[in-house]
């Protein structure tokens, strides 16, 4: 789930060009059912996603790659530097038993997402959402498959190099699966040229469907403190906390 959050802004923001203050409301819903409703402000350098109902707001500094996610409910902040997951995910490997049983678990973890050879993009027709007139991109990568309609009048403040940076570094923890990782490259490269915004994406294949859906979207200057982290919070490092955790086991 904190991975899905983060990356709500990433893929709604897929742009060729990049323009003003951005502030958009959405629905995401997992199986037929909605799991939260949130509000998201960009600007060229910053992202965040307040999801009441959840009780979590996650907050993405674009310039120095760090997500914060923030529980309101724990008054605790946790900040993941996504340069750092790679290691992370090597550190995991360097630390977990040597068995059979392990091996045979990477194995399916590498082939999680099936072959990387089959991998298409298909422009689907257009359709209406909130009354504005959207392109219909469909991306197949192995078994993952994430649909897009794209508003191509809307652009993202953030720089499209910038958006796939994140993109990619968030799923720096594949970087030990190298055939599951060359899937998600592969999605996130074409997902990257996509021209507009998507007012609704659709991500399946792997983990039952997941749909986000905007529901209202302006464009205008963001009220200062709105990327500021709340007062008072305890702050933690999620891979410190993670690497001390597998260390003491």
């Amino acid at each position: 789930m904190k991975l899905k959050m983060t990356l709500v802004a990433v893929t709604l923001a897929c742009s060729t060009s990049w323009a003003g203050d951005l502030t958009f409301t959405a629905k995401t819903t997992t199986l037929g059912k909605t799991k939260s409703l949130s509000t998201t402000y960009m600007t060229s350098n910053w992202s965040r996603t307040n999801s009441p109902g959840l009780g979590m707001d996650v907050l993405t500094d674009y310039q120095k790659g760090i997500t914060y996610v923030i529980n309101h409910k724990e008054r605790t902040i946790r900040f993941t530097k996504l340069a750092d997951l790679a290691g992370f995910a090597a550190f995991v490997a360097s630390h977990s038993p040597k068995s059979k049983q392990m091996d045979a678990m990477n194995a399916r973890m590498n082939d999680m997402y099936g072959d990387p050879s089959i991998f298409k993009v298909e422009n689907t027709g257009k359709e209406i959402v909130m009354g504005r007139s959207c392109n219909k991109t469909r991306i197949t990568s192995g078994i993952v498959v994430w649909e897009y309609s794209m508003d191509p009048t809307l652009r993202s403040p953030i720089s499209p190099a910038a958006t796939l940076s994140v993109a990619k570094a968030g799923y720096g923890g594949l970087a030990v699966h190298p055939k599951a990782a060359k899937i998600m490259n592969n999605v996130l490269e074409a997902t990257s040229r996509l021209t507009g915004f998507a007012l609704k994406t659709r991500t399946s294949g792997f983990g039952g469907e997941t749909d986000m859906e905007v529901t209202s979207v302006s464009q205008g200057p963001i009220a200062a403190g709105t990327f500021d982290l709340p007062k008072g919070y305890a702050v933690k490092d999620l891979i410190a906390e993670s690497e001390k955790a597998l260390t003491a086991r």
